[in-house]
């Protein structure tokens, strides 16, 4: 059963595609396989390599049009009336389902009335604990010297690898935000997963992070519950200050208030999410009187998370009962480990009073079957840092605000990394049993989903897509306990 939408399949499948996506997962991995040279030594990427696909669903059905993203400003109004009566045609079908096979279908559980208030998405949101989730991850990253590849062309791509993510049976797409090409390229994550959202049934939908200070919270919360609402109960939402002082200066927002600044919007979203009669607020940032947002998200509480590279960030996400998500360089520089920030973060939950949320944590992800593929990715790993990240922490120490004073020792660190320096606690890098093993510390630490930033440092589009099949046919099955193995 499927349904055409904006051009794309939007595929119900809740037998196969749901109790089979991991067969699926290895099915595709080895159609990719066979169809994609891998070459794993080159760096740079022309635009033209990153428009070819052909990858056929192992269900029959068509893959995604890469090269027509290009074009998916036009019928921006069908696409979304489109998307609605493509929800109202499945209501029948989804009610002759039996309830184990709908609660593996977050969405699914709690459709009703898709312009309704429906319960049942925080609840879905929750369910998918038992066992590791793994979602696609990306900030964008395109700025490198003698780049050819374009910022529409990588957009394109990246919508494309987010609609891919869904096929290969990964979790969730979750996607950053970036302004000006300081670091990466795409400024509306919300458009783009809204635009994902109208083509899958089940991926959850984040980004990764809004740059909370740079929006009006009123707006942000606003958004965020239209693409919950619309996405049936999918959304993740995850926040953070952001460290590029260069997005800031357009916006007239103090990079060196930004704590503060932080602060008082998430409070004030998630107020606005929750309220069901008007409210008011005058803070030290934001002033307003007897506001109400329309429309409400699905999910009360809408899931939100904490981007953190710092000790106020793990502190605020706790005080406030929120999830969290680190990165492990970061996390290894500045506490040593994913432990120790799981220990903190559980610490300051128990001292508020709060049961502690999802930990996540992001990883860039390279496989390598021999020395020269591990050497290449490697270097694509430290010109990353080097051409993308470095230029755009906070690391003069004679300009860096106090609450971004450990991005300077960060900084100095990353400037002098060598190739051996890339280990587990930055990178999962090597064959699929390499991986597996470091992600089982990695569960070990207490941590629920891994998002794999496998498009970094110029990869080319289809040796992403390879990677992203070949890590859920290979990799994603030794963490297939629980609610995993109940879908097979």
């Amino acid at each position: 059963m499927g349904d055409r939408v904006c051009g794309f399949e939007h595929r119900i499948g809740i037998g196969d595609a749901d109790r089979n996506h991991k067969r699926r997962g290895a099915e595709l991995f080895r159609t990719e396989r066979s169809g994609i040279a891998r070459d794993q030594g080159e760096i740079g990427a022309g635009a033209g390599e990153a428009q070819r696909d052909g990858a056929t669903d192992a269900s029959g059905g068509a893959g995604d049009d890469d090269g027509g993203l290009l074009q998916v400003a036009r019928g921006t109004g069908h696409c979304l009336i489109g998307f609605l009566n493509s929800i109202r045609s499945e209501r029948t079908y989804f009610s002759a389902v039996n309830g184990p096979a709908l609660a593996r279908f977050p969405r699914l559980t709690s459709l009703g009335d898709p312009l309704g208030s429906l319960a049942g998405g925080q609840a879905s949101a929750r369910t998918r604990e038992a066992g590791m989730d793994f979602g696609y991850f990306t900030l964008s990253d395109n700025h490198y010297e003698n780049n050819t590849r374009s910022s529409n062309q990588f957009v394109a791509d990246i919508t494309a690898e987010a609609l891919y993510a869904e096929k290969v049976g990964m979790h969730s797409a979750w996607i950053g935000e970036h302004h000006f090409n300081s670091l990466g390229v795409l400024s509306c994550p919300d458009l783009v997963l809204a635009y994902v959202a109208a083509n899958t049934t089940r991926l959850r939908l984040a980004p990764a992070v809004n740059v909370l200070p740079l929006h009006h919270p009123i707006r942000v919360a606003e958004q965020w519950a239209t693409l919950d609402l619309l996405s049936g109960g999918r959304v993740d939402f995850a926040c953070g200050r952001g460290y590029d002082r260069r997005e800031y200066l357009p916006f007239h927002v103090s990079f060196e208030d930004n704590q503060g600044i932080f602060e008082e919007g998430l409070e004030l979203v998630r107020a606005l999410w929750q309220a069901d009669d008007r409210i008011s607020h005058h803070g030290k940032h934001y002033s307003f009187d007897d506001v109400r947002i329309t429309p409400k998200p699905i999910q009360r509480p809408l899931p939100t998370y904490v981007g953190s590279f710092s000790k106020p960030s793990i502190e605020l996400a706790a005080r406030l009962g929120c999830g969290l998500i680190v990165a492990p360089f970061a996390a290894a520089m500045s506490f040593g480990g994913l432990k120790q920030v799981a220990d903190l973060y559980h610490e300051t939950c128990a001292k508020h009073g709060k049961t502690p949320g999802r930990l996540m944590c992001s990883y860039f992800t390279h496989f390598a079957d021999n020395k020269a593929q591990e050497d290449a990715a490697r270097a694509r790993q430290i010109r990353y840092y080097k051409e993308c990240v470095i230029p755009a922490l906070p690391g003069d120490p004679k300009t860096a605000p106090p609450s971004y004073r450990y991005f300077v020792d960060m900084v100095d660190r990353l400037g002098k990394v060598k190739p051996e320096d890339l280990t587990e606690n930055s990178v999962l890098l090597g064959s699929s049993a390499r991986i597996t093993e470091t992600l089982k510390k990695v569960e070990a630490a207490g941590f629920a989903e891994v998002i794999l930033y496998v498009n970094v440092g110029l990869k080319p589009h289809n040796q992403v897509k390879d990677e992203m099949a070949r890590f859920m046919a290979e990799v994603a099955p030794s963490f297939a306990d629980g609610r995993k193995i109940a879908a097979a």
